[in-house]
């Protein structure tokens, strides 16, 4: 009975060995996580139009500098494409120029990169809607900010 034993632990813990690492999980985005021996760090900053924010755990600033193009659907409107928003953002660290960069929800670029951040826009708000215009003081950002 022990014999049986030992041999069935045995067959469980081969069973467990060569299948190697498991493959990256997809990002919500659909982009494979990269394997460079690091954690990725993430912060979520939501930005007001003209607002900055500091990405946590580090020494870099990002700004909601302009709404460059605003073609998304409005929701009360069946529409063939879904749109795009098109923004500026400035990238800053302390005594550097900032880096100006723009990124659209649904064409490329759709992922920045600057100062060893990637950045992408989770959500543009307010949707629009067909009967009014957004106000510039309305909009709000949503961006996933990663770095290693």
């Amino acid at each position: 009975m022990r014999r049986l034993f030992v041999l069935l632990c045995l067959a469980l813990v081969a069973c467990g060995e060569g299948n190697g690492p498991a493959a990256p999980e997809p990002a919500r985005d659909g982009t494979a996580a990269l394997d460079l021996g690091h954690t990725p760090k993430k912060d979520r900053v939501v930005l007001g139009l003209h607002e900055s924010s500091a990405v946590f755990g580090t020494d870099i600033a990002i700004r909601f500098a302009a709404v460059l193009e605003d073609s998304r659907c409005p929701i009360d409107v069946l529409c063939p494409w879904e749109g795009n928003c098109r923004i500026a953002i400035d990238v800053s660290r302390p005594a550097e120029r900032p880096v100006l960069l723009e990124v659209n929800t649904a064409v490329e670029p759709r992922v920045v990169e600057a100062h060893g951040l990637l950045i992408r826009i989770v959500s543009v708000t307010p949707a629009p809607v067909s009967t009014r215009e957004i106000l510039e003081e309305e909009y709000v950002v949503t961006l996933d900010v990663s770095w290693y």
